[in-house]
């Protein structure tokens, strides 16, 4: 997509001012909350998150290497996400298979 196609989508989007009370962040001693982090993700970095486990006592960040902002549910991502929804909980979630994680491949030819 074109700059002037992105400049033309924003021209029609409707602005509407809101009130600073509108942003508060929530919060919730009960629901789990799995944050997926692209560990390369220039637009949304993990440091955007700094009070989640204290607004969310049950919640887990995970952040994937060498991942930008658009992650999918590549490897073992839809996994950990079944986890969480089967279980309830982000507690003992298990995340080792991260690890595995390799830098995408860059044809050179």
């Amino acid at each position: 997509m074109t700059l002037s196609r992105y400049s033309e989508a924003c021209s029609l989007t409707p602005f509407r001012a809101e009130s600073r009370s509108a942003w508060r962040f929530p919060a919730s001693k009960t629901v789990p909350v799995l944050a997926i982090q692209g560990g390369a993700d220039p637009q949304d970095p993990p440091s955007n998150l700094p009070r989640l486990k204290q607004s969310f006592p049950d919640s887990r960040m995970v952040v994937l290497p060498y991942q930008g902002h658009h992650i999918g549910l590549n490897g073992c991502v839809a996994q950990m996400i079944q986890g969480v929804i089967t279980h309830g909980t982000t507690r003992d979630l298990d995340t080792t298979c991260v690890g595995a994680i390799l830098p995408p491949r860059f044809p050179l030819s």
